[in-house]
């Protein structure tokens, strides 16, 4: 029977150091809850919160991907703004080798300090750590579905009325970098760029 080890991640929106929120993190689209986004903008950040754990789950997956990322757990958040606080587990063979290639010397593979033992729980809390700094310390661009909830338009046989339509509008969109670094460096120092938060083995 296969054995697991689940590493807990708690992302705070104190990660976030943008003037503006611009959704922070959220896994759960505008779709997801009873109401609407009252506002365009407010309907964009809700997308760039999603581009954003979109590009945590990426970054997972590129080198050591984990079976699963499960139990996620939001504080607060609605259709207009984000949530405090963002809880999930992420989870691995327990004989899987957690890992990823340094963005730097790109050949060389990190599992943590040069004195840690490459396959100890520092290590890997640390790794994990790394992945998802470099998915927040930059620039995510994506194309996204986003709901207008302000488009009007013409309606009736003479086009005499005007009426709200509620339009799923495909664009461009950034989810600029949460941090105040925009250098993307596979190191540990790279996280202060965006904030504490904290990953522990369950």
């Amino acid at each position: 029977m296969a054995e697991f080890k689940h590493f807990r991640v708690v992302l705070p929106d104190a990660v976030d150091t943008n003037t503006v929120g611009e959704g922070f993190i959220d896994s759960r689209r505008s779709r997801a809850f009873a109401g609407l986004p009252t506002t365009l903008a407010l309907s964009q950040d809700k997308e760039r919160a999603f581009v954003r754990w979109a590009a945590i789950l990426d970054g997972l997956k590129v080198d050591s991907s984990p079976v699963g990322v499960t139990d996620i757990v939001h504080t607060g958040g609605s259709q207009d703004n984000a949530p405090s606080q963002i809880d999930f587990t992420v989870t691995y063979l327990e004989e899987q080798v957690v890992y990823m290639y340094d963005l730097v010397a790109t050949d060389s593979p990190i599992y943590g300090p040069a004195s840690v033992d490459p396959e100890s729980v520092i290590t890997e809390v640390l790794v994990i750590e790394r992945i998802i700094a470099n998915a927040l310390a930059r620039d995510n661009v994506d194309t996204p579905d986003v709901f207008d909830p302000t488009t009007t338009v013409p309606f009736g046989s003479d086009n005499s009325a005007v009426g709200v339509r509620r339009v799923i509008q495909i664009e461009d969109l950034t989810a600029a970098a949460l941090g105040t670094g925009a250098t993307v460096l596979a190191r540990r120092d790279n996280i202060e760029t965006v904030g504490a938060f904290t990953v522990t083995l369950l």
